[in-house]
């Protein structure tokens, strides 16, 4: 929840994941989230990363870790590389958003997971940019739903790649925003990419 009020600041997402069995060489992670909205169509506050919308710098992608965060293993160790790849807004319906992110490490530091250990993965800051005042965007405290439907562990050819898509416990895959009316999360079912393709949107 946040009040709307102000333009400094920011709201932080953080992903993660427990390992499998059977990952020896990771060589990188493929993300996709969504986010459905309260209404008809993706408020203005909402429309980021894309060139024209209303706010286009204010969701960023970190792959390195609070110190503070103890709970989770840092796998990257400050050698990843990634980003968004695609924001899409008005898919899979009018009122929604589908989040692809990437992230991969140089041949020389892939490993091993541990299975069962819960691993950092990503984090998604929300900047609180263009709340109020002049130039504001609409749409800040529209209720919304926000989703990690997978993530994709990738490893190189003739190893095998591993989705996730269970949440550990009941929706702890989900984050409600000004939740003041219940929205209905909204997903697709993973898709099968090559990693080339993702690796592409970075050159």
């Amino acid at each position: 929840a946040f009040a709307c009020n102000t333009n400094t600041g920011s709201d932080r997402l953080v992903g993660s994941y427990v390992a499998p069995n059977g990952i020896t060489q990771l060589m990188g992670t493929e993300m996709i989230l969504f986010a459905t909205f309260s209404g008809t169509g993706v408020p203005s506050w909402w429309q980021m990363k894309n060139a024209g919308t209303c706010r286009q710098t204010a969701l960023t992608m970190s792959l390195i870790p609070d110190p503070a965060w103890t709970v989770c293993t840092d796998y990257w160790q400050g050698q990843a590389l990634g980003g968004i790849g695609a924001y899409t807004i008005g898919y899979p319906t009018l009122s929604s958003v589908r989040i692809s992110l990437a992230a991969a490490v140089p041949n020389a530091a892939m490993g091993p997971l541990t299975a069962g250990t819960e691993y950092f993965d990503f984090s998604l800051l929300i900047s609180h940019a263009k709340t109020v005042g002049t130039g504001a965007c609409a749409g800040c405290t529209t209720p919304a739903c926000l989703l990690l439907q997978s993530i994709k562990l990738v490893q190189p050819a003739g190893l095998g790649d591993y989705f996730v898509t269970n949440p550990v416990s009941p929706n702890s895959h989900v984050v409600t925003w000004q939740s003041g009316a219940p929205i209905s999360c909204v997903g697709t079912p993973a898709r099968n990419g090559t990693w080339g393709s993702v690796k592409s949107l970075y050159r």
